[in-house]
């Protein structure tokens, strides 16, 4: 028996806070459970952030379940707290293979498994293959070798073996697992895995090339989120909705002709230079409410080197677009390029300010494991200096692990501030901060006091 592992919250004011306001399954479970379905491997799922359990209520949950692989999946936010809980489960099943999963994993997968010795295995990249390996495996120690994307231990030497590599496309992988939860208020779905765009920022666990889902899959994953909770808030959370174009096009008109538009509202993320009118007149019709553009600076040129390759221009073209068509605009932000400059970030207000998108989320550059701007802070080049790797610290709200030379991270998060002030007051738009300032108040709080310590 195979038990997947979604583990609980670390603290309950970030994650808690978008979970309390919509539950949802976890994808990367739901997408791992469908393939063990369609192969026939009995499994498991306890998702203890949908579920709300803490550490000893999913020991409890395993208990009777007797499990021969445990698979648990970890942000990198998480992952100090998630080696905790693999120390505690190990202890109460000394029996059990603990593997480990998810986005830290795939980034740091040696320095990860040498951090902990209760982690037994771990796996970068997709773990549909390598869960499948080791469920038919009569002596799994001895398969071990022979799996790609496996990290492990070999009478205490860690061993990583070559990676998988990725199929052309996903068909034969199967559809996300939804029926193993309870309703949700919430639901994501993907029509395909990767992404071919090298941003600095980002990492691309999932490889570099997009790798399509059978559309058949897809349709079918909204078809029952449509029977069972028509009035839920769906996501289809490709790196960049509408690659390729034929391949969306294909389930936006099925959804179209199927009904399922009539029956679900969805939102999206996107870059502006796939998006024109025609798609997004045709996103519209099959029942898309809300998109979000990754336009990240109001600077060309920080556009430029940090591998976005958009312009500024574009950027306000595309919501424009939107906006005509009657969709719902939000735009995500960053401060803390490569190499910005002050004048560079008040390019970037002024940006906020004049696209007037109905929403807004502003983070500050964190150094994820697996980035360019990582390998950059940690060797002290590109205005970066790192200061922890204290992973439970890297978050783009509330860290602070990373030192600017031409910053101060009060000076950004006095920024940030300013940027949703620049939104909403310079568009008149006064009864919208309201309802923002209300719905945000636990974590306007919590960054009212860090900035307070700070001063202090």
């Amino acid at each position: 028996m195979i038990v997947l592992i979604n583990p609980p919250f670390r603290e309950k004011n970030t994650y808690y806070f978008s979970y309390r306001r919509a539950r949802y399954p976890n994808p990367s479970l739901a997408y791992l459970g469908g393939y063990l379905v369609k192969k026939r491997i009995p499994f498991r799922i306890i998702d203890a952030k949908f579920e709300d359990l803490n550490v000893e209520q999913v020991i409890d949950r395993l208990k009777p379940m007797r499990p021969e692989i445990i698979g648990i999946t970890s942000t990198t936010t998480e992952i100090n707290h998630v080696q905790s809980m693999i120390s505690r489960i190990k202890r109460t099943f000394p029996e059990s293979f603990t593997v480990l999963g998810g986005v830290h994993a795939t980034a740091l997968p040696e320095e990860t498994l040498g951090n902990n010795e209760d982690i037994d295995a771990l796996v970068a990249g997709e773990g549909e293959f390598a869960l499948e390996a080791m469920a038919g495996a009569s002596d799994l120690l001895s398969a071990l070798p022979g799996i790609p994307g496996v990290c492990y231990r070999d009478n205490g030497t860690i061993r990583r073996n070559a990676p998988r590599g990725y199929a052309r496309d996903m068909y034969g992988y199967g559809k996300a697992a939804f029926h193993m939860w309870n309703k949700a208020e919430r639901y994501f779905v993907t029509t395909y895995r990767g992404c071919p765009f090298p941003c600095s920022f980002c990492f691309r666990a999932l490889g570099k090339s997009s790798r399509l889902r059978d559309p058949e899959d897809v349709l079918e994953e909204l078809e029952y989120i449509a029977s069972v909770a028509p009035e839920s808030d769906l996501a289809i959370v490709d790196a960049t909705f509408g690659l390729p174009r034929s391949h969306t096009e294909t389930i936006l008109r099925e959804m179209i002709r199927r009904g399922i538009s009539r029956k679900l509202r969805w939102s999206c993320s996107t870059r502006v230079d796939v998006m024109d009118p025609d798609f997004f007149r045709l996103m519209k019709e099959a029942g898309c409410s809300t998109v979000s553009f990754g336009l990240e600076s109001g600077s060309d040129r920080i556009l430029k080197a940090t591998g976005k390759n958009i312009t500024v221009a574009r950027c306000i073209e595309a919501v424009k677009e939107a906006k005509k068509t009657g969709l719902r605009t939000v735009g995500y932000y960053i401060f803390g390029h490569i190499g910005e400059t002050k004048d560079e970030l008040n390019d970037t207000l002024r940006l906020i300010w004049k696209m007037n998108c109905d929403e807004i989320a502003v983070g500050v550059m964190v150094p994820w494991p697996g980035t360019k701007v990582f390998e950059l802070a940690r060797r002290n080049e590109g205005g970066y200096r790192l200061l922890s790797t204290d992973f439970s610290k890297y978050d783009k709200y509330f860290g602070n692990v990373m030192r600017f030379d031409r910053f101060s991270m009060k000076y950004l998060d006095m920024m940030r501030i300013k940027a949703f002030l620049y939104l909403y007051l310079k568009n008149y738009r006064v009864m919208d901060l309201a309802r923002f300032m209300w719905s945000s108040r636990g974590q306007a709080l919590k960054k009212v006091n860090q900035l307070l310590r700070a001063s202090a």
